[in-house]
């Protein structure tokens, strides 16, 4: 019922928009990996297991994003979710009362979370550790955005299931070069033992603020338990890149966190990449040695862009012989 009602609601909007200003954009992924140590072929796009496919029609006062995720026990099949922001500042500011901050209001399936701000080189945070909710998709009805002066705090609240679960996120720029980011989870989510939960990240433009003729920034990530009966390990993100012209690289560390969605493996990781613009390809590769079990695993990629879709290729595999090949084309419109 609550699905059904928030896409009614959504499209009533988009209804009312029908003579404002409005424009559409989104974006599109599907992909398919292919086993080749023991066969068989499985989707493989935004979600790890499926295509995915979001769109968002958008105003001066408001935005409606709907997007195609998942069943809930079949990803073979999809189902609509919508999320409508509103943008109640502007709104008030139309009707000649002006807010000394901004506010924006979130209804319906969230795909927002919390704030980070981590260069993230292998999606590890963005694939599981963002704000507590993005990857799961754990509907979060209602949410608020305050901003002011640099800086925006966001709050969101699960005022449908049986736990609120509210999530408090911050994010701001100190001084030039420097951001940071905070997030509050009152709920055990990755820390086993945990009564609440917060991560903190910060990023540092090294080039920036020593005035380096090349790219360079340094980052730090951590999700850590809180309460009185922790028995989980604190997670960790560490990481650089850089690079000059068409050459980027990057090099990171991770503790107890993983890059495939699978935040059960305890231990030490460390990942290394390097890419090359040409003309028309972009060529890549990056390795992963996982400490616990000694295992070095390694990847090669090239991706192009033709018509506005880019294409993208990576075989890859590890030394006890499993071995894939991954093909995806990403639009963005």
């Amino acid at each position: 019922m609550k699905k059904k009602f928030v896409l009614i609601l959504a499209l009533a909007l988009v209804g009312s928009m029908a003579f404002a200003a409005f424009n559409f954009s989104g974006e599109a992924e599907v992909g398919y990996k292919f086993d080749l140590a023991n066969g068989g072929v499985s989707t493989y796009g935004y979600d790890a297991n499926t295509s995915y496919f979001a769109m968002n029609a958008t105003t001066d006062f408001a935005k409606v994003a709907f997007r195609l995720v998942p069943g809930d026990n079949d990803f073979h099949y999809m189902q609509a979710q919508a999320a409508i922001s509103l943008y109640l500042d502007k709104a008030l500011a139309a009707k000649g009362v002006d807010l000394p901050v901004s506010l924006t209001a979130y209804i319906g399936d969230a795909s927002n979370s919390g704030f980070y701000s981590y260069t993230d080189p292998n999606s590890i945070v963005d694939d599981s550790y963002d704000g507590f909710n993005k990857n799961t998709r754990t509907n979060y009805p209602i949410g608020f955005d305050v901003g002011y002066a640099g800086y925006t705090a966001r709050t969101m609240f699960d005022i449908v299931g049986t736990d609120v679960n509210p999530v408090f996120s911050v994010k701001g720029t100190p001084v030039d070069g420097v951001s940071f980011a905070a997030s509050f989870l009152a709920a055990n989510k990755y820390i086993a033992g945990s009564d609440s939960e917060v991560n903190l990240s910060a990023t540092a433009d090294v080039a920036a603020l020593a005035g380096l003729d090349f790219n360079l920034k340094a980052s730090v990530f951590t999700v850590l338990g809180m309460g009185s009966s922790v028995t989980g390990d604190p997670l960790l993100l560490a990481a650089v890149t850089g690079g000059k012209d068409a050459i980027n690289v990057y090099a990171e560390y991770s503790l107890n966190a993983t890059a495939d969605n699978n935040n059960s493996v305890a231990g030490s990781r460390v990942f290394a990449g390097a890419s090359y613009a040409l003309t028309d390809v972009t060529l890549g590769g990056g390795l992963d040695y996982e400490f616990a079990d000694t295992l070095l695993s390694y990847s090669v990629y090239a991706k192009s862009t033709l018509g506005g879709v880019t294409y993208k290729a990576v075989l890859g595999g590890n030394a006890d012989g499993a071995l894939y090949i991954k093909t995806q084309a990403y639009l963005a419109f």
